[in-house]
């Protein structure tokens, strides 16, 4: 038996109420503050009740449940007539748990993936959410389930390819299949579009063969008449369930072709009239500004074309069903795109409600030619499902990125601290000023940043030349002494290190003053 924090799986609010409790414990040690008994008893006794109120829940329940139990007596306390501060006893909360959580047996989080060559069905299962699809007579890789985690015991059976609706809706579109090519009378987004040297761009993938290698599951398709070969890569994380997929196109042909369109994959969501899209957009100053839409019958596209992942839109969705009106309940799909280029998301859905979501490079102006024997790989496409709301999804993303995107031991790494300072001080820029904020930043740093990067150069208003960054308003366009002053001083409290910033420098810039980069 090991103590572990029960709290431990909704891993941000972990991370927020033990910043909180070390900001408490800090300031024990700066104001030799001691809390009241009082307030450690009254919070010991709600931890228990609340212990006994949500003993028969689900654990993940439990813990959120404790959790905002724990907050609202405290907050209670805090106007009680014992005048102990919130946010000490906020913190005092987090502490209590922490300390009164129950003995509980370690468990590692487990994942497993599961081939059954009778049906030709994968199984991926991980935390609470099971994603299956399977290979159907013609080769297709069909999806068949994805969402709340399934028993042990259900199986599924060989898919089978849709019937068509009608004259124009071959089988091909009321199919939902993993990842398909181009052609065959299919209407929707495909994921690969290829153009072959004699003008042919027909492209029909089956299934060739799969390798698992523990969390990881690759499938091997190829083209049904040409060695175009398409490796399709799942891996799962234990911990959330998320899913990690993408594409690696192979030219085995003798000959170049050029890639047109190469999406990541494609996520196929049950069939529903009762969807509603949410996702991010923005602008300078003002980013990841939530919107709502319900979806109905036809396509919404979200992407970037400006060479960046950009603000004006974030390549991240969620498709909600259930009970908007509550973060906490409802089955949830959410997804975002690992790419820092030219991106797109494409959510469609047909006449019947099925919706497929489809993403990777933007195809806008897209054009790569393979060389036989050469390999292009698509960007990773991230996705998992919460049937505990908004809320659920946002907190399994945040774990899922603090415990598999950032570094983690036996080699961690801390997050460069940017220090921006034109956008603290504005104009006018002087030496003076960038020492007082380096020596404020520099209490900072001592325990949050390794490195610091800074702008070099910046566009005066009213002013054709560029202005170091360190020059007052009113000084010449080229302050080498202040540059190098600015940044011996930097130096001396942390290293230093530096970026182009982009911007207008047609008026010479680093030119006049080179020796100061």
């Amino acid at each position: 038996m090991s103590r572990e924090i029960r709290i431990s799986t909704c891993h941000g609010i972990n991370l927020l109420t033990t910043t909180i409790a070390e900001l408490l414990f800090h300031d024990y040690e700066a104001h030799k503050f001691i809390p009241t008994g009082d307030a450690i008893a009254n919070l010991r006794r709600a931890y228990e009740r609340c212990n006994v109120e949500n003993a028969a829940q689900p654990s993940s329940t439990n813990e959120s449940s404790r959790l905002r139990c724990l907050v609202n007596h405290a907050l209670k306390i805090a106007n009680s007539p014992c005048k102990f501060p919130a946010w000490k006893t906020l913190a005092l909360a987090a502490a209590v748990l922490m300390i009164g959580a129950t003995p509980a047996r370690s468990q590692s989080p487990s994942a497993t993936i599961q081939y059954d060559a009778q049906t030709h069905v994968f199984r991926i299962d991980a935390a609470d959410a099971s994603y299956i699809f399977g290979v159907n007579a013609r080769g297709q890789l069909q999806s068949i389930y994805w969402g709340q985690r399934l028993a042990a015991s259900d199986n599924f059976p060989t898919p089978h390819a849709n019937p068509p609706w009608a004259s124009f809706e071959p089988s091909v579109d009321t199919t939902p299949e993993e990842y398909v090519g181009f052609g065959g009378g299919f209407y929707y987004v495909p994921d690969l579009k290829i153009t072959f040297p004699n003008g042919n761009r027909d492209l029909v993938l089956k299934y060739v063969s799969h390798t698992i290698h523990g969390d990881t599951l690759d499938v091997v398709t190829k083209d049904i008449s040409l060695a175009v070969y398409v490796t399709l890569e799942y891996q799962i994380d234990p911990g959330t369930g998320i899913l990690r997929r993408s594409a690696t196109v192979e030219n085995k042909t003798g000959q170049p072709f050029t890639i047109e369109q190469d999406f990541a994959a494609t996520w196929n969501l049950p069939a529903n009239s009762h969807y509603e899209l949410r996702y991010l957009t923005g602008r300078w100053a003002g980013e990841w500004n939530l919107q709502k839409e319900h979806l109905h019958p036809g396509k919404v596209v979200l992407g970037s074309r400006s060479g960046t992942t950009s603000h004006h839109v974030n390549p991240w969705f969620a498709i909600e069903r259930g009970n908007p009106g509550d973060q906490d309940t409802g089955n949830v799909w959410f997804g975002a795109l690992g790419w820092s280029g030219n991106w797109q998301i494409a959510i469609e859905q047909n006449q019947v409600g099925q919706v497929r979501v489809t993403g990777g490079f933007n195809p806008f102006d897209f054009s790569y030619v393979l060389k036989p024997g050469q390999t292009l790989r698509s960007p990773y496409f991230y996705a998992g499902f919460s049937h505990h709301g908004i809320g659920g999804a946002s907190r399994l993303m945040h774990r899922f990125q603090l415990t598999r995107i950032l570094p983690q031991p036996p080699h961690p790494t801390f997050l460069p601290f940017v220090y921006d300072s034109w956008r603290t001080t504005s104009f006018p820029l002087n030496v003076a000023a960038q020492k007082r904020l380096s020596a404020d930043s520099a209490t900072i740093r001592a325990r949050w940043a390794r490195s610091v990067s800074s702008s070099g150069f910046v566009r005066v208003p009213g002013r054709r030349r560029i202005a170091p960054l360190v020059a007052t308003y009113k000084t010449t366009p080229c302050c080498c002494a202040s540059l190098h002053v600015i940044g011996r001083h930097l130096h001396s409290r942390w290293p230093l290190s530096a970026r182009p910033t982009r911007g207008d420098v047609r008026g010479g810039g680093s030119a006049d003053c080179p020796s100061s980069l």
